[in-house]
């Protein structure tokens, strides 16, 4: 299926050069920033076609802290028709790609999260630990918020700004710190993760 002359097949190809190209950044920890991760006409296809999340539950409601209700992480082939389509045609693609760019041998799993927060959501200085692998896909409905970088001593470096089709990589590590800063606007972002179990 074409959106707006570009199928999700083309799209994918477009995103697995785009990351390719993508140079490491060594400060504060090892990364890539992914400019113009789709063809411009898909991006603003993705972006036309956002979920609805109201209808899902929040990521809080499993117990988690009570600022957690205020995000909602919905995996992509729960969302059906488009959205399952993307993950179906991206997944294999951005896995390989992530795998090649950071000289991962083994994934056990991928994940393909569509996240929104809500106002006030905030995530302190974290590494993520544990995972292989991490890409963020910035789709901003406005002036939103991005991601804090921070260094071997949780000191703030730089800000990655959500920028529209922009993305942010990187394999987490015990110096991968970065946060999600309390915003006054909703957020949101298509999460991709390689993990090892």
């Amino acid at each position: 299926m074409l959106f707006l002359g570009c199928s999700h097949t083309q799209a994918a190809k477009h995103a697995y050069s785009a990351i390719m190209a993508a140079s490491f950044t060594a400060v504060p920890f090892r990364h890539l920033c992914v400019q113009n991760v789709f063809p411009r006409p898909y991006y603003e296809s993705l972006v036309d076609h956002w979920p609805d999340l109201a209808k899902f539950p929040s990521t809080g409601d499993d117990g988690s802290p009570k600022n957690w209700k205020l995000r909602k992480n919905v995996p992509a082939e729960k969302l059906g028709g488009y959205w399952s389509d993307f993950e179906k045609s991206l997944a294999p693609v951005l896995e390989t790609a992530l795998k090649k760019k950071f000289d991962i041998q083994a994934v056990s799993r991928t994940r393909m999260l569509i996240t929104e927060d809500e106002p006030s959501f905030f995530i302190g200085v974290h590494n993520d630990d544990g995972m292989l692998a991490q890409f963020l896909l910035y789709v901003p409905f406005g002036d939103e918020s991005g991601t804090y970088l921070y260094n071997e001593h949780k000191e703030y470096v730089k800000e990655v700004p959500a920028a529209p089709n922009a993305g942010l990589a990187f394999a987490p590590s015990n110096v991968s710190w970065h946060s999600v800063p309390e915003s006054n606007t909703p957020r949101h972002k298509i999460t991709f993760r390689l993990h090892a179990r």
